[in-house]
């Protein structure tokens, strides 16, 4: 759904607003955040939903996730009314949130529509005038603001830092729905938890949030406790007043690693491929790597069925599984077989940490051939790395570098490889992701490999 020309007309509608009655310097800058995810209603994950402004109708088909902003209004109260998108009526349904929200003379605020302790649909302003200043100096440290728009009871919300000296830790407690909290932090990997109050044991995490000087960060827990739903919305934007709002989505890449003749089926066994009920990848085929999918944070429903050329993914599903998709997270989803030869999927990271160096072209080695453990060995020269005990569902990491590798796999324990050795060229500045699959009985036993730079996993 293209809803750039959507925002951009209800930029515009303010603006007229603005201007016909109000200068400048008076106005309020805000942004607006759909966080309501369609599966904790039993609706569209994605829940597209059209918003009023004092009866205009201003945003339409505005879908979980997204971000409208910064809208320039002048001071003064708004009836905001939410209802569930109408194409062929905008702004015609029912309201299911309704909302008089003030807006005072020269304040930053966020107006998010989420879900209250007890599940209900509500919406709520947050301040976020940042102390720090509008524009970023010769040095400033990033400023993170956490906001408690989930449903779910009071919580703890825990912010830790492990890097040497320089190792800090946040909690902040009994922080209840539609409250928030501001921090100002070192730069580099923090991890996000949250714990119900009181409590040592997680509900969510940790999640990793990497801050960069002179950005400010905004985290929203977003979900349903209940529904096993919990998640992170995340926006980063710049420190000068009025920068934009961007999300940190998930990055996955889809991997189809299971050879047909494995199943009596044809060699290149197409398949069709469904995200939250939305065909997304239909005549899939064995050993298709897609680019990297930026989604939405949240929960997704994974189902893979044999292709249908003339309805696809409309065959039942061979493999069905749920995966949490995190803010800023970079995964793969493989279709493999397990040891015993059955259809999986398994999801694997694929962030290798900040202390990777752009200089290293690091072998992450992940075991989803049907056959029992094995050990991989990578050598070059003189210099051997080897990975040991790896099982199915595994992944493992040999700290290679650039030039000419011979890379081979055998059975745990032995040294007669069952395949390779094969040569492997690694350049500087990229990680190399290896996939073993097939079988051995059917002699479809093969590498499979993503190659990604080491500064797209770092960002």
């Amino acid at each position: 759904m293209k809803t750039g020309k959507k925002v951009t007309g209800l930029i515009l509608v303010l603006f007229l607003l603005v201007t016909s009655a109000y200068g400048r310097s008076s106005n309020a800058l805000v942004y607006v955040i759909h966080g309501i995810a369609g599966q904790d209603l039993g609706l569209a994950p994605d829940l597209p939903v059209d918003v009023a402004v004092d009866d205009g109708c201003v945003l339409e088909g505005f879908t979980y996730g997204q971000v409208a902003g910064p809208l320039e209004l002048p001071a003064g109260t708004y009836k905001i009314d939410i209802s569930l998108a109408e194409t062929s009526n905008p702004c015609g349904n029912p309201p299911v949130i309704q909302a008089d929200v003030p807006f005072d003379t020269g304040e930053t605020a966020i107006v998010i529509a989420h879900l209250l302790e007890d599940g209900t649909p509500t919406a709520t302003k947050f301040l976020i005038n940042d102390s720090a200043g509008n524009y970023c100096k010769n040095s400033c440290g990033p400023t993170v603001f956490l906001h408690h728009t989930a449903a779910a009871p009071e919580v703890d919300i825990e912010l830790q830092r492990a890097f040497g000296y320089l190792a800090g830790r946040r909690k902040l407690k009994n922080v209840a729905n539609g409250e928030q909290a501001k921090y100002k932090l070192l730069s580099g990997d923090w991890s996000i938890s949250l714990f119900p109050a009181g409590f040592s044991d997680r509900v969510l995490g940790p999640i990793k949030l990497r801050v960069k000087p002179c950005k400010s960060y905004f985290v929203f827990a977003s979900g349903s406790l209940d529904k096993d739903s919990l998640t992170l919305l995340i926006y980063k934007s710049g420190l000068k007043k009025g920068s934009e709002l961007e999300l940190l989505q998930a990055i996955v890449y889809v991997v189809h690693g299971i050879p047909g003749e494995d199943l009596g089926l044809e060699p290149d066994l197409p398949v069709d491929i469904s995200l939250n009920g939305v065909c997304a990848l239909p005549g899939f085929t064995f050993g298709e790597i897609t680019d990297a999918i930026p989604l939405t944070p949240g929960v997704y429903n994974v189902k893979i069925g044999l292709a249908d050329l003339d309805n696809p993914c409309n065959e039942p599903a061979v493999i069905e599984a749920d995966v949490d998709l995190f803010a800023g997270s970079n995964m793969t989803i493989i279709a493999h077989l397990t040891e015993e030869g059955e259809p999986t999927a398994s999801l694997f990271p694929n962030q290798l940490g900040i202390g990777w160096s752009l200089l290293r072209a690091p072998s992450v080695v992940h075991h989803t051939a049907a056959a029992p453990t094995v050990d991989v060995m990578a050598r070059r020269g003189r210099r051997l790395l080897k990975l040991e005990g790896l099982s199915n569902g595994d992944q493992g990491i040999l700290a290679t570098r650039p030039g000419l590798w011979q890379i081979s796999i055998a059975p745990s324990g032995s040294n007669e490889p069952v395949f390779g050795p094969v040569d492997q060229l690694l350049h500087r500045r990229n990680a190399y992701f290896i996939y073993a699959v097939g079988t051995l009985e059917n002699d479809t036993f093969s590498i499979l490999q993503n190659i990604i730079s080491l500064r797209d996993l770092n960002d």
